[in-house]
């Protein structure tokens, strides 16, 4: 069968609840799979088609997840319910078993990319899945390719959600590169993330995903920016106007700001991440936001990001995705919080 007749099997054709166990959704139109073009021959050039959708490019880098093979991932047992989405299997910690994955930005593109052209979304499927698709990418997919990924696979989970439940992961690589067979199981994950984005870009971006019905949205957003020069006011900002825009296109789903996490460099003091932490749990707590605080369980006794969770000082290793595991899988399970993620004194943090 083709790939396109897989497309053509609808999950909601009887009306009912669906089992999106297998990544299988529902059928997109034929010319949704014409990606951007990004041919330099093209009457118009990559430069001026990417100006449309931005004013300004992010720099997005094309960051190669470095796992170590002595990191172990944590392995959780948990209790959940048995109606909705069927648990995952849990990942094999083999060496091998971690090292089969994309690790490029063209590889990950590619794999999301013929998930969807097979009906399915990736973050149901194992982290190997299409391997015969991407072991081979050599075309490096431009930003504006990245959010029309995005875009569409925003609209096969619209279209395909049923009762199922949602949780979308909204920010800049570290959540592009969080390993969706990390992802607390039971329900289904979009990630609407893109590497290189600042707040102002993600901005712009929210749309895409107003079709769907989350349960929770987790945001973590504005490292770049920090990279890119832009100023405290513009990004706290960005910040209430991102729970804004949600709260609006979103009235029934828990909005989870998540703290930025500490650095090893010294362009980005880590003091100044602390005092936007404490204006990002303040709005938060003004718009009716949940405030996740990660921070503290990544920093070392200096108050670095811990070498040992992280490959070049800002990007996480697999130890590192871990720590952020836990904290997603504690969220979702109240019975196992025990650490105060999400619990901060917001006048103190503001203070620093």
């Amino acid at each position: 069968m083709s790939h396109y007749s897989l497309l053509a099997l609808s999950l909601l054709a009887q009306g009912t609840a669906t089992d999106l166990g297998d990544g299988l959704l529902t059928v997109l139109p034929m010319d949704e799979f014409v990606p951007p073009v990004s041919d330099a021959s093209s009457d118009l050039s990559l430069a001026r088609i990417v100006e449309e959708v931005l004013d300004t490019l992010p720099t997005v880098d094309d960051f190669q997840p470095q796992f170590s093979q002595s990191n172990q991932v944590a392995q959780l047992s948990l209790d959940r319910p048995a109606n909705l989405l069927p648990v995952m299997p849990q990942p094999a910690t083999s060496a091998a078993a971690v090292e089969w994955r994309p690790v490029s930005g063209k590889q990950l593109y590619q794999q999301r990319l013929a998930a969807l052209k097979e009906g399915k979304i990736y973050t149901r499927l194992s982290v190997n899945s299409f391997a015969d698709r991407w072991t081979k990418a050599i075309e490096q997919p431009t930003h504006q390719q990245w959010q029309w990924l995005l875009e569409l696979e925003a609209k096969a989970i619209a279209s395909g959600q049923g009762k199922n439940r949602l949780n979308v992961l909204v920010g800049d690589s570290l959540s592009v590169w969080f390993p969706h067979d990390q992802l607390p199981p039971g329900k289904l994950w979009l990630n609407q993330s893109v590497s290189g984005e600042a707040t102002r870009h993600i901005l712009q971006r929210l749309h895409f995903f107003n079709s769907t019905q989350p349960d929770r949205i987790f945001v973590l957003a504005g490292i770049n920016d920090l990279r890119q020069g832009v100023s405290n006011q513009v990004i706290i900002q960005n910040w209430r106007t991102m729970v804004e825009t949600l709260r609006h296109k979103h009235p029934n789903s828990e909005i989870i700001l998540q703290s930025l996490l500490p650095t090893r460099l010294e362009a980005i003091g880590n003091q100044r991440i602390r005092y936007l932490n404490g204006h990002l749990a303040a709005i938060a707590h003004q718009e009716g936001a949940t405030y996740l605080d990660l921070y503290s369980q990544f920093t070392d006794d200096q108050g670095n990001l811990d070498r040992n969770l992280t490959t070049d000082g800002i990007h996480l290793s697999r130890q590192g995705y871990s720590i952020w595991q836990q904290a997603l899988h504690e969220y979702e399970n109240p019975q196992l919080l025990d650490r105060g993620y999400h619990a901060i004194e917001i006048e103190g943090a503001i203070r620093g």
